[in-house]
């Protein structure tokens, strides 16, 4: 029996939901008032990186492979392009959590 792959968009968005969880994370402590420094990183490492190569994957392609766009995979096109989306959706939803007034969240 072979063992079972897992799809690159599946990796992509198991990457993602880690960029997210980040996020939450960097949100909290931010309206917390405590310190940042040991999230920002890897935060900004588990959104860039999955978009990345997602984007490479999707439109762009490698010596290896041709995208998906050049392959014309509808399907994987879709799945790609909404993945991007996604992500940019997180990122400007945490953008606007980190920068609301602090009403919004409640305090202790």
């Amino acid at each position: 029996m072979s063992e079972p792959v897992i799809h690159p968009n599946a990796l992509v968005l198991i990457q993602l939901l880690a960029g997210l969880a980040f996020l939450v994370i960097k949100a909290y402590l931010w309206h917390q008032k405590k310190p940042l420094w040991f999230i920002v990183l890897p935060a900004l490492f588990m959104l860039v990186m999955p978009m990345w190569a997602m984007i490479i994957q999707t439109f762009v392609g490698t010596a290896a492979a041709q995208s998906w766009l050049a392959q014309v995979q509808w399907l994987l096109l879709t799945m790609g392009t909404s993945a991007i989306l996604l992500e940019l959706w997180i990122i400007l939803e945490a953008r606007s959590l980190i920068t609301s007034p602090k009403k919004l969240i409640p305090q202790r």
